[in-house]
């Protein structure tokens, strides 16, 4: 009979996000730019300056709704500390946060997840233009409307125009299926618990 040190640890799940599902270790890639109390996940905006500008709230549920702090301004979400070298770019924070937890550790170490929430934004370029330089791969994870087009990565490009050509990073596009990459994170948690 397994006893209790036989029993893999159970990852603790955020109540509110229970049918992704979404785990507290989910949130770890993106430290103090996120806060949670399981139903509910704050996450941080800031500017070129890295000054925190403003706050998203994602409320949890079976339909996760979006609403912006008062008083505050939207800017980039981000992974905090020092640019990596690989960009990941989704809508907003729910978005990349499924997309980092699909990524292997390996890649996501490596990797700098941001989210203008909302759409693209003058204020989110600007945050763009100023870290572009540290960054030599970008990859554009914006969910495409039903025409195929895409506002956010036409603004993305139109930055990455303006940098020197010998200076852009490579490009690569990965737009998520239906649902985002909130409904890819839970298509292969769904498919792991089938297996």
């Amino acid at each position: 009979m397994p006893t209790i040190t036989d029993i893999p640890s159970r990852r603790r799940l955020l109540a509110g996000f229970a049918h992704i599902p979404l785990y507290a270790e989910d949130l770890a890639p993106f430290g103090g730019a996120l806060r949670t109390n399981g139903h509910t996940i704050w996450a941080e905006h800031r500017n070129a300056g890295d000054a925190l500008t403003g706050q998203e709230i994602i409320h949890g549920g079976p339909k996760i709704t979006y609403a912006f702090a008062r008083g505050g301004k939207r800017g980039l979400f981000r992974t905090p500390g020092p640019m990596h070298t690989r960009l990941f770019l989704a809508d907003g924070p729910a978005q990349v946060i499924c997309a980092a937890a699909l990524e292997h550790p390996d890649l996501t170490r490596r990797t700098t997840y941001a989210a203008p929430g909302g759409g693209w934004t003058p204020a989110a370029s600007e945050v763009l233009a100023w870290h572009l330089h540290e960054v030599e791969e970008v990859v554009l994870g914006f969910a495409l409307a039903p025409d195929g087009s895409c506002r956010s990565r036409v603004a993305v490009e139109e930055v990455l125009e303006l940098l020197p050509h010998g200076s852009r990073p490579i490009v690569t596009a990965m737009p998520p299926g239906p649902g985002g990459w909130v409904a890819a994170l839970q298509a292969a948690r769904r498919a792991s618990l089938a297996a």
